[in-house]
Order: C-alpha cells, then structure tokens, then sequence
C-alpha cells in the first residue's frame, strides 16, 4: 500500500509532489502491497511522464521479469477490461500488475463510481494507475484515493524554481550547468520543463564534461540558429536532401562549429530512437502497440509532433532507426578527430544517411 508522508510540520499530507516521488519512489510505495489507485495528477506533463516511468522501474525491480505492466496510451478502456487487467495474474510472472491507463481524464469521468468502489473493494493484487491533468481535492474520488491509495502532485513549477531544478537536473546527463546559465535558460525557453529538459540535453552534449555557461546557452540555445537546424533535420527526414545541405551551408556561413549543429540535432534523434526502441521492447514481450503509442510513452503527445514523429521513424524504418544512436556517436567522435575528413563532408554524409529511404 502507500506509505504515509508527513509535511514540514510532522501532519500526514494528502499527496506527494512528483519530484520527490521521482527521486525516491520506494519511500511512497511498498511494492509488495500496492495501493488499489495511485493518481498522477497536474498541469505539467514532463512531471507526469517522470512519475509514472519512476513507478514503472520501481515495480519492475521487484520483479523477475518485464512483465506484469499493461498501458492504455491512445484510447479510454473499457471498465472491464480494465478490471480484468487488475485481477490477472500470470503463472511464471509478475504476480502483482500496474495498470496504467494514461489521458485517463475521460476514463474517470465515465467510470468514476466503479472507481471508487474498487478502492473501496480492492480486487486482487493489481494497481490501477491514473494519469490525469486535474482531480478536484474536494471530490469523493480524490479523498478516498488520499485515503487508501497514492496521490502524486505534478503542479506546474513556479518560473522562480525551474533554474535551481536545471542545475539539479544536469546530473542525469553527467554535467553540470551554472546558476546564471540556468537561469539564462529559462529565459530563453521559457516554463515548459519538457522543453527545458531537451535544451538541457543539447547542452550537456556541446559541453562535453565541461560546466555549461551562460555563453554556451547563449551559443546554443533558443536562436535561429537552433531553428535552422531543427528545420534541417526534418528536411533530412523528409527525404529532402537538397533542402538539408541549403540548411547546412547557411548555418557553416554563419559560422556554426560542427560538433554543436550535432549537440543541436542529438535531442530530438534521441527521441526518435527512444520511441522505437519502446515499441521494439513492446514486440518483444509480446504486446502490439503502434509507433502512436510508444511516441506517447516518452513524452510526445501534441498531434502535430506526434503525426511528424511517427512519418519520420516509418520513413527511417524499423532497423534504421534502432541505428540512430550508434550514428551520432559516430560522427560525434569522426567531429572531435577520429576521422580525416572534412568536418562539412561528414555532416553532409550524416543528413544523406538520414535522407535515404529504409
């Protein structure tokens, strides 16, 4: 079940922000006696994207093999099926279940009443995970999820915050960023944290173990430099080579340095690659999900990245695309001196590796 947390003030509090459920989910949840509903609940959705892949490694850690997680991504289940879901348990697996039903505020509207009533009649040992963007605190469902289950608050940070959350962020990427330069970024980027967090990638790639400056976010970040590439890799994607090498030679013109046109292309390739390596991992366990899907499961949910995301890794294919991370490493090092060529020559040969059909 969910373990109780306290505020400042030594009083049970009735949800967990998702920052410190993400750092340490094993202080929230007992995994050997999960909660019947753990809600996942605000307006950022980098937060609850962190939350809910926090939960999936703490289950899947108690477990002996990848199993006993079903996701419902793109579509409002039915209650059913759900349920059924809940109450299965495999015979060589996972014997408890994460159900996770994701965009689930139609799902709770729908199907509020049977909700509460699982909470109030926990069926088998499976938890029900809801990711919504709001749960009013004064309805039935919230106080009963507060009192039986797990509430993860993923409120939107204050723009006053998010700078001190970038100089703790940059761990994960193995760099550091100062605190003028964090700030810098956000006033660059603005309060989306998910935006924030691919800037912060880009950086870390460019500094290459070095601190990130307020010159390196200068150089790098929120200019139409950064756009030009983007623009770049999506004509490469495309298939549109012509249009890809004009892109290249008006960012050399200006002077661009070789290895940060790389560091301006590596968050948004590793997207693709993440995305594809979800649904192979899907195949492989047996589940068919579409590249919709898994797309979804990192992150990407607004239709229009989500529609040019999903042509892109069709385009690229399958086996390519799991190719896409071996590539980037390659020329990362062919840029910083393991190779003779000619810096303009190998990003040249990168978008043609790019452009050419699967």
């Amino acid at each position: 079940m969910a373990k109780k947390t306290t505020d400042s003030a030594g009083k049970a509090s009735k949800d967990v922000s998702a920052m410190a459920f993400s750092q340490q989910p094993d202080k929230h949840v007992n995994i050997d006696a999960l909660p019947p509903v753990i809600a996942i609940f605000g307006d950022e959705p980098f937060l609850r994207l962190e939350s809910i892949q926090a939960l999936k490694r703490l289950f899947k850690s108690s477990q002996d093999e990848d199993s006993g997680i079903t996701v419902y991504s793109n579509a409002t289940p039915e209650f059913s099926v759900v349920k059924q879901e809940l109450t299965t348990i495999s015979m060589f697996g996972a014997q408890s279940r994460l159900v996770i039903v994701e965009q689930a505020d139609d799902f709770v509207e729908k199907n509020r009443e049977k909700i509460e009533n699982l909470i109030k009649q926990p069926e088998g040992s499976g938890s029900l995970v809801l990711e919504l963007k709001t749960l009013a605190a004064n309805t039935r469902l919230y106080k009963l999820i507060a009192e039986q289950g797990l509430l993860i608050n993923c409120k939107a940070m204050s723009t006053e915050t998010l700078a001190g959350w970038l100089v703790k962020r940059a761990a994960v990427y193995k760099a550091e960023i100062q605190r003028d330069a964090a700030e810098t970024l956000v006033d660059k980027i603005g309060d989306s944290m998910g935006a924030l967090d691919q800037e912060l990638l880009k950086l870390s790639t460019y500094a290459n173990g070095k601190p990130i400056t307020v010159q390196m976010v200068d150089k790098v970040s929120g200019t139409w430099r950064s756009q030009t590439a983007w623009e770049m890799l999506d004509s490469a994607l495309a298939g549109l080579t012509d249009s890809a090498m004009m892109y290249l030679d008006s960012l050399l013109a200006a002077g661009e340095v070789p290895i940060v046109i790389l560091a301006q292309l590596a968050s948004n390739l590793r997207r693709l690659a993440m995305a594809n390596r979800v649904f192979l991992d899907a195949r492989a366990n047996g589940r068919n999900i579409s590249i919709n899907e898994a797309l979804r499961q990192i992150g990407i949910d607004k239709p229009y990245f989500l529609k040019k995301s999903q042509s892109q890794i069709e385009r690229l294919g399958i086996h390519r695309a799991s190719q896409l991370l071996d590539w980037m490493t390659e020329l990362d090092f062919a840029l910083k001196g393991d190779s003779r060529l000619d810096a303009r020559l190998l990003l040249e040969q990168f978008l043609m590796r790019l452009s050419r059909n699967s």
